[in-house]
């Protein structure tokens, strides 16, 4: 029996460890699952939270992304409005009329970034606007503008001979113009043509006796004279003239006659406003060889134009006897006979004038040359007032057979500013804006300039006005005997 129980206990216990090891290890197991299913657990939390994290860099790269991409369409979009905008003034600022330099300022102006050559365009725009006394600040803004680029560009003299014409024309003191004058000839040299001709001007600001400027001019004149040199002298022959010191400008004109041939057309117009038509005509016939019959008579008028005071009676007969011989092979030929016109208007015989190219005009002649009698007749009937529709239809004529001719564009725009309507007036305007983009001159700028007058605007008439003066020196003698009293009213205008 106690076998029995013995053997019995040691049952029990067998069961009951193997029971107690099989819960030990159930609960290890059950431990180690949980640990297990937890660690899962973690390891999918984490996974998820990467899958989180990288989606949101994704999200986060995509958005910088777009948004890189979206300011940089921004930019590009803001780049092609800036040089759209750069374009439209610099196209506007070509046209060379007061309102659309106007409309070119405000749009540079809104522009936050520039080159130096717009605004070197800019600084111009200042320059021509700053003759309207409405906008005193204009003078001080090109003078900024032109300060800067020529301080940041020392060595470029196109911005600073443009600077220092500026400063000229708005009659700047001359100590000012001496500092950049000194830059010019430290980057060229004294003795420079261009140069000199900047010294010249600055030295007849402060020099009254014209023997210092003739011995000044002797000394610094080039020994050598090329084509690029004489564009300089030209330039001072007339300066010296403006400012009646004579002798030297004589000086000059002779040289550059003797240096080039072509100037001799130049030097007979100054020596009829200087001595007279008389000694201009001599020195016609002294060069007639160098000049076909045609252009001749191109010279006479012109000198007659010039004159330095009214061609007399005798004067004029000594014309018509010297082209009698000119044109003794052909006396009736169209340009004599346009002449003969020309001569008659400037003695003021208006009808007879009239009277020719109205027979001029039944002749069978080619269409150019029947659009410059139509042109011609239209001018003086219409500047004398005899005939103002007759003389629309005429020039209609002309430009209808020639309508990208600026001359006879320009004629039309005369014509039309005496019709007293507002439709005329209105293409008179349109004409000369057309003909001064198309090509800027001292004439078309002066009938822009009575044009805006004509329109009760005084400020644009007087930017216009100057501007016309400053492309022709002898803008005064180029214009018709009929336009004097235009040339007047401007003038008075100006004060």
């Amino acid at each position: 029996l106690k076998v029995i129980l013995i053997v019995i206990l040691i049952v029990i216990l067998k069961v009951t460890l193997k029971v107690t090891l099989n819960i030990i290890k159930r609960k290890e197991n059950l431990k180690k699952n949980s640990i297990k299913k937890k660690n899962q657990k973690e390891k999918k939390n984490i996974l998820k939270i990467q899958v989180l994290k990288k989606k949101k860099i994704i999200k986060e790269k995509n958005l910088k992304k777009i948004k890189k991409e979206k300011t940089k369409k921004e930019i590009i979009q803001i780049v092609k409005i800036q040089y759209l905008m750069k374009v439209k003034a610099i196209l506007l600022a070509a046209r060379h009329n007061p309102e659309d330099n106007q409309r070119a300022i405000e749009i540079f102006d809104t522009i936050s970034t520039l080159s130096n050559r717009e605004l070197f365009t800019l600084a111009k725009l200042y320059f021509v606007q700053s003759f309207n006394p409405t906008t005193i600040s204009m003078k001080e803004k090109c003078q900024s503008v032109m300060n800067d680029l020529v301080s940041s560009n020392e060595n470029n003299v196109e911005y600073l001979t443009e600077f220092i014409d500026m400063l000229f024309a708005q009659n700047t003191s001359a100590d000012t113009i001496s500092s950049y004058v000194d830059r010019l000839e430290s980057i060229l040299g004294a003795n420079n043509p261009q140069a000199l001709y900047y010294r010249l001007r600055l030295d007849l600001l402060t020099r009254k006796n014209p023997r210092d400027i003739q011995e000044w001019l002797k000394s610094h004149l080039p020994k050598q004279v090329n084509d690029q040199n004489l564009k300089y002298l030209h330039k001072s022959a007339i300066a010296l003239e403006k400012a009646d010191q004579l002798e030297a400008a004589k000086s000059l004109w002779t040289l550059l006659t003797n240096a080039k041939p072509e100037y001799i057309p130049q030097f007979l117009l100054y020596i009829s406003r200087q001595q007279g038509f008389t000694k201009a005509f001599a020195y016609l016939q002294a060069n007639e060889d160098k000049f076909d019959p045609k252009e001749q008579l191109n010279l006479i008028y012109s000198a007659c134009r010039h004159a330095k005071t009214t061609v007399t009676k005798d004067e004029f007969k000594q014309i018509n006897e010297y082209v009698k011989v000119l044109f003794r092979d052909d006396p009736e030929a169209l340009e004599v006979q346009m002449f003969k016109a020309q001569i008659l208007e400037l003695q003021g015989k208006y009808d007879e004038a009239i009277a020719i190219y109205n027979a001029l005009l039944e002749e069978p002649f080619t269409s150019a040359q029947t659009a410059s009698i139509e042109n011609a007749l239209a001018y003086l009937l219409a500047l004398t007032g005899k005939d103002v529709a007759r003389a629309m239809a005429l020039i209609d004529e002309a430009v209808e057979k020639f309508p990208n001719d600026p001359n006879l564009r320009d004629s039309r725009a005369v014509v039309y500013m005496h019709a007293k309507e507002r439709t005329k007036s209105d293409q008179a305007m349109t004409d000369l804006k057309t003909v001064v983009a198309g090509g800027n001159s001292g004439m078309y700028q002066f009938h822009l300039a009575k044009l805006y007058l004509n329109r009760s605007n005084p400020n644009a008439a007087k930017i216009a006005f100057e501007e016309a003066k400053r492309l022709d020196p002898f803008l005064f003698q180029n214009i018709t005997k009929l336009e004097v009293p235009n040339f007047t009213e401007l003038t008075n205008n100006m004060e």
